[in-house]
């Protein structure tokens, strides 16, 4: 570690590679290392909350649109006899 940093200070990097025998400190790799961790388990966690939001308002949105189209179809249906009077008759007038 000291050939590839060369002017670094041995107190930086004893803070952040600790020297043998030292296993229990906790050092700024360590801290560094658990920060991430926990910031990428919060955004996955986020993400997969946010995509089950989106599968749900999906299901949600469709079963309402499949009401509005059923009774849309149904005030047609209920139409049917006037419109087929409307269509059968003589289109010249």
């Amino acid at each position: 570690i000291r050939k590839i940093w060369k002017r670094t200070p041995q107190k930086l990097l004893d803070q952040i590679i600790p020297p043998p025998g030292s296993e229990d400190d906790v050092t700024v790799g360590k801290f560094y290392a658990t920060f991430l961790i926990q910031d990428y388990f919060r955004r996955f966690k986020k993400r997969k909350e946010q995509a089950a939001k989106q599968v749900q308002l999906g299901f949600a949105g469709a079963s309402k649109n499949s009401v509005a189209l059923q009774a849309g179809l149904r005030q047609l249906h209920d139409l049917g006899p006037e419109i087929r009077r409307a269509i059968s008759g003589d289109l010249d007038d």
